[in-house]
């Protein structure tokens, strides 16, 4: 009980929980009131509860687009989801297309979009996801050791560490919009 007393509550936390919540609520009563249509799986907490009662069924048509929550909500569900499926586009906020490959090159396009809209600079850097350095000036994470191989630099001059899992990158995806003002609800991918 110490230990828990001692812990200090990350705000920022806090504050994109409550974001996400607020976030779910809107976009369902849009959608009740026809203002969006409703994507597979919704992201209401009864749905993912039904999805996480039977894990070994999928709750998802990889066909259409998932945002990047309910990529991340499938995660949980099936961890197995890097293994089985890749990301194969990209669709940004812009409502603009781009092909991926890989769960790596889904992380770069994501970047890179951020890059482009200049909410990610010289100055802000290191970027940090956790206690991890995901975008800094140099190939150099926190411990000053370089970047695992799935470094890769940016349109600006700025490289991104892009050596995570599948599970992973989804949630890193989703944290760094979050960061930098971003709502991962627009943020789509098609997998295959």
């Amino acid at each position: 009980m110490d230990k828990l007393d001692a812990k200090v509550l990350n705000g920022r936390l806090i504050y994109n929980n409550a974001k996400d919540r607020v976030l779910q609520a809107l976009e369902t009563q849009a959608q009740d009131a026809g203002l969006l249509p409703r994507t597979e799986p919704s992201r209401e907490i009864g749905d993912r509860r039904r999805a996480a009662d039977h894990p070994n069924t999928s709750p998802l048509d990889t066909r259409k687009w998932m945002s990047f929550i309910q990529l991340g909500e499938w995660g949980n569900i099936d961890p197995m989801v890097g293994s089985l499926v890749k990301p194969r586009r990209f669709r940004n906020s812009d409502e603009i297309e781009v092909p991926v490959t890989s769960w790596p090159d889904l992380l770069f396009h994501t970047a890179e979009w951020l890059v482009k809209k200049g909410l990610i600079i010289k100055e802000a850097c290191p970027i940090r996801i956790g206690n991890r350095y995901l975008i800094n000036t140099e190939p150099v994470n926190s411990k000053g050791t370089k970047f695992q191989g799935a470094k890769r630099q940016l349109s600006n001059g700025l490289y991104i560490d892009r050596n995570f899992s599948a599970k992973h990158t989804a949630r890193v995806c989703e944290q760094l919009l979050t960061t930098l003002g971003q709502d991962p609800a627009q943020f789509h991918v098609q997998l295959g």
